[in-house]
């Protein structure tokens, strides 16, 4: 291994002309000394962290010293110690992982005067053609970084912040590599590099011994400048990754990024980083941003609909048990199975409620900054529905059914989530259109229950004194809408004489805003067809491309549409 460093030594920036620096031999050099890197130093690294993982499963069991296994794996860890913490190896590595990845921004246009020291970021990184140097890169590098990185957060941070001048190169390598598909083209490893930012972001849980790595997403320059962006495009991306279980993966990938994103910008330092999130959501990128909205509502819908069930066959059980009579009388197969299948889903409930405390946090972050995109007709339905679901089951008739013994076990948090829904409605309030929207919600909307959500506010003190009273203010407007929408149905449920031309012929509602789909000459509401466009940019009658820009106002219909409207409520009103 020594000898491996002496190479690379001979060829770092430090010693050699500057001249040579990003030169295809000084590229070559040190790409081939990451493969003597990846086959001794990342092999030794991974035996360690293997080691490590297998005391701390002992330590867990209790009075470990007690296991002759344990003091030997001990043994072994002190001596793997001294080669992993050997300060020469740690500060050689270090500076070949950081001159590696700035070779690799450098080829790939990121130009620098040493291989430290940014000094342009082209704005189109997505279209880049990436040179051949480039692509000399080893395949492993990602997992390699991530290796050894992960190994020195886990047992001694203070190498890393020793080493961060090192890091923040690395780090900003990994930021780019993660958002950029033509700069690693393998989901798994985007991932990985998602992972990595993860892990080095402040823990919510306090440890005094544990390094502050905060400040390198303030001073790096790459990593401003570019993270909002990677880590959006990461979440949208992921949504296939060509794996057979990808539906499953895309979750757990998406969730590293989403703890990245709620850190950046719910910091009051980092305004930055929320104008970075405005610029995106509502400007070029627009239509990426709601693309990346309504990917969040998707798996915030399902992951929902999981974890209340399982919650659901969880209580079940526990109910059962509570009867000794009713339980005795179950077949001691049946309760076997029954205790497993208890067991397994209080296990899959850790990692399902886990992700929806950090999907609904990002939605009440991202509604705090930016609101555009949750107005739109594509999203505001969606995001409606599932508002006014969720309040439902935490607070509505049948919420005993999710009243489990242990809601700690399990991650089970209804006053975190509940307080995060709070958060969306007051952050979306100030629209009209958007009240409306609650209040046309046919299938869970209940102003009953937004009165007995006030009185739990209130009584609970589960969130602040603004938000308590825009609540308030909320619950007052809601109720005026409500009203308005009762005697309104009532009279258009009487109507009897509308016009098919007038109804929407996937939903057979009465369209508010008729357009022409050019290729069909299907006429749909904007609001239906814009949903379906959403998932599948085609024409939903012959299957033909359309996309939103080619739809066609009707105008004259609209306009008749809403004539018949406004005569027949003035008649009912009259009688």
């Amino acid at each position: 291994i020594c000898l491996v460093f002496f190479f690379f030594k001979q060829k770092t920036a430090y010693e050699i002309s500057a001249c040579l620096v990003g030169s295809e031999m000084c590229i070559r050099d040190s790409f081939r000394t990451l493969e003597c890197f990846h086959l001794f130093s990342v092999s030794v690294i991974k035996l360690y962290s293997k080691l490590i993982e297998n005391l701390s499963q002992q330590q867990s069991m209790g009075n470990p010293m007690a296991n002759p296994a344990f003091s030997k794996e001990l043994s072994n860890k002190f001596a793997f110690d001294v080669l992993v913490m050997n300060p020469y190896l740690v500060d050689n590595s270090f500076k070949l992982i950081a001159f590696s990845c700035a070779l690799a921004l450098q080829s790939a246009g990121i130009t620098t005067n040493s291989p430290f020291n940014l000094e342009q970021i082209p704005h189109n990184l997505e279209d880049l053609s990436l040179s051949t140097e480039y692509r000399q890169l080893p395949v492993h590098i990602i997992e390699d970084i991530f290796d050894f990185v992960l190994v020195y957060r886990q047992t001694n941070p203070a190498i890393l912040k020793k080493n961060d001048f090192y890091l923040q190169f690395i780090l900003g390598f990994v930021t780019i590599a993660m958002g950029y598909p033509n700069f690693v083209s393998n989901p798994h490893l985007r991932a990985k590099c998602g992972q990595l930012l993860s892990i080095l972001i402040p823990q919510k849980e306090n440890n005094p011994r544990d390094e502050n790595f905060s400040y390198m997403f303030r001073e790096s320059v790459i990593i401003k400048e570019n993270i909002v962006d990677c880590v959006l495009n990461f979440f949208i991306d992921v949504e296939r990754t060509g794996s057979q279980h990808q539906f499953y993966e895309k979750f757990n990938y998406r969730f590293h990024t989403i703890k990245v994103l709620e850190f950046l910008l719910e910091q009051s330092a980092n305004e930055f980083y929320v104008e970075k999130l405005k610029t995106y959501a509502e400007g070029a990128k627009d239509g990426r941003f709601l693309e990346f909205v309504n990917l969040l509502l998707n798996d915030l819908i399902y992951l929902l609909d999981e974890c209340l069930s399982k919650i659901k066959e969880v209580k079940r059980i526990e109910d059962l048990q509570d009867n000794p009579e009713e339980f005795n009388n179950v077949s001691g197969e049946e309760r076997m199975q029954m205790m497993q299948s208890l067991q397994q889903n209080k296990q899959f409930l850790k990692t399902l409620l886990t992700l929806v405390n950090g999907y609904y946090a990002m939605l009440s972050i991202v509604t705090k900054f930016t609101q555009k995109v949750f107005y739109s007709m594509e999203i505001q339905d969606k995001l409606v529905y599932n508002l006014n679901y969720t309040i439902e089951k935490l607070n509505g008739k049948q919420w005993h059914d999710l009243k489990v013994k242990n809601m700690k076990e399990i991650k089970f948090n209804p006053k975190f989530i509940l307080k995060s829904i709070i958060d969306v409605y007051t952050n979306l309030m100030d629209s009209e259109q958007f009240l409306r929207c609650i209040v046309s919600d046919e299938r869970s909307f209940d102003i009953n229950l937004f009165e007995k959500t006030k009185q739990i506010l209130d009584d609970k003190g589960l969130v602040n004194p603004d938000n308590l009273e825009k609540f308030r203010l909320l619950f007052q407007e809601l109720r005026r809408l409500s009203d308005e929408k009762t005697a309104r149905d009532s009279i258009l449920q009487e109507l009897t004489d509308v016009p098919d031309e007038f109804l929407d012929p996937i939903v057979n509602e009465i369209m508010k805003d008729p357009v022409l789909l050019p290729s069909s000459g299907s006429i749909m509401d904007r609001v239906t067809i814009m949903k379906h466009l959403l998932s599948d940019q085609t024409d939903p009658f012959n299957r033909s491309k359309l996309t939103k820009e080619m739809l066609v106002p009707q105008t004259e219909l609209k306009e008749r549409i809403q004539a018949f409207l406004h005569e027949k409520l003035n008649t009912k009103k009259s009688e």
